[in-house]
């Protein structure tokens, strides 16, 4: 014979499925597996997000003009920014799961497969160029940090795109070598100018006795005068 449930026990078999629910809905809050809630109310269903502690972080690293990514250990970037995204001319979501040694040219591979193993353990920075999407080469600097976390050990990143301070040298050398160029050709035109002045000035004494003539040769001598300085 079926055992029937009364009311009273079918009321605290759905209290007990509730309150099963509510704390596995808690469980899955604490753990991090839920990010937001659907509320409904009056004016109909909201969302309502969970912000950690972490969140203020999480925005500054987005807004940074600097690139930021997140190493494993063999080289595989499980989170960047958007800056190191635009860095290297790709879409945001395809960017994760690649080796950041794809970013690189072949040449400087071997040299940024030993920074990595140095950064596991302590900080490191070195130079080298990033290689977008398209081909461009982008000049940076690349800042590796050991990490450890919930006991996963990582390798935190920062790229620092050195484009603009390479063409600030660039436009200093091009001064420096316009100044040196102007410094040697006012010295080797000195030189001759220096002789022609003083032939000029001896035939101004010889012709003393011919002013017209003597006339003519200082208005050579001006602009002689005027080049020597």
């Amino acid at each position: 014979m079926k055992t029937q449930r009364t009311p009273v026990k079918f009321e605290l078999d759905e209290l007990r499925r509730r309150l099963q629910e509510a704390e596995e809905t808690l469980d899955a809050i604490r753990s991090g597996e839920v990010d937001a809630l659907v509320v409904s109310g009056p004016e109909g269903e909201q969302v309502f997000t969970l912000r950690g502690a972490e969140h203020p972080y999480r925005v500054l690293v987005e807004s940074m003009n600097e690139g930021a990514v997140s190493l494993a250990t063999d080289g595989t970037i499980l989170y960047c920014n958007g800056a190191f995204a635009r860095m290297i001319d790709m879409p945001l979501d395809t960017v994760m799961g690649h080796k950041i040694a794809d970013f690189v040219e072949a040449a400087e591979a071997e040299r940024l497969t030993a920074l990595i193993e140095r950064g596991r353990s302590s900080a490191i920075r070195s130079e080298m160029s990033l290689r977008s999407r398209n081909g461009a080469m982008l000049p940076a600097q690349i800042s590796l940090n050991p990490v450890r976390t919930d006991g996963s050990q990582l390798i935190a990143v920062v790229v620092t795109d050195l484009s603009e301070r390479q063409r600030q040298e660039q436009a200093q050398e091009a001064i420096r070598l316009r100044d040196e160029f102007l410094s040697i050709a006012s010295h080797e035109l000195r030189t001759p100018l220096s002789t022609l002045m003083l032939q000029l000035a001896l035939l101004e004494r010889v012709w003393t006795s011919a002013p017209n003539r003597a006339a003519s040769l200082r208005a050579s001598r001006r602009p002689a005068i005027r080049l020597i300085g």
